[in-house]
């Protein structure tokens, strides 16, 4: 029984992968991670250099990681487990993250566009304070702003949801203030 098992796994493509990695991508123009399971963290570089670290396990294939034109993209979708990543951008560097389920917490001490989904689980976006055009969208569960308004000028888009959660949106500690806009 056993044997035939692991003959359809290899027949099917799914092995059972997990362990650590790390990506390194100087200059990134935006940066798109997609996971099915596991928490997806976001975090300032302190320079031009954006750092990736999985680690994951479970059934199915392995990551994959491309970074074409100088847009890095992570995808671990399609896996029977899980895992975690953490990212590390440089200020102003755009934002693409979708989770099927659990945690995507994103601390930017600049300003940048994000576009973050999360189906079921919670999403917390802490952004310097200012001025941001905002699309947020909460399903069943809590919406939470402090700190940050709508202003539809703002070069900088913030388009965050979740079908079933919580989504919260406030001020950074140690942010450089979002200079573009008046305030409310």
């Amino acid at each position: 029984m056993l044997s035939r098992l692991w003959s359809l796994s290899l027949l099917t493509g799914c092995v059972v992968h997990g362990g650590e990695s790390s990506w390194f991508f100087e200059d990134p123009l935006s940066v798109d991670a997609r996971l099915s399971n596991g928490s997806l963290t976001v975090l300032p570089a302190e320079g031009e250099v954006a750092g990736l670290w999985w680690e994951g396990g479970g059934v199915g294939k392995p990551p994959s990681v491309n970074a074409e034109d100088a847009h890095v993209s992570f995808d671990a979708r399609g896996r029977l487990a899980g895992g975690d990543l953490q990212i590390e951008v440089p200020a102003g560097t755009p934002l693409v993250l979708r989770l099927e389920h659990g945690e995507i917490d994103v601390e930017l001490t600049a300003p940048a566009s994000v576009d973050a989904c999360v189906a079921t689980g919670e999403l917390s976006l802490r952004l310097p304070a200012g001025g941001y055009h905002f699309d947020l969208d909460v399903a069943i569960g809590e919406l939470s702003t402090e700190g940050l308004w709508e202003d539809p000028s703002s070069p900088y888009t913030i388009r965050a949801c979740t079908a079933v959660g919580e989504l919260s949106l406030e001020v950074s500690d140690g942010a450089t203030p979002n200079a573009v806009g008046s305030g409310r």
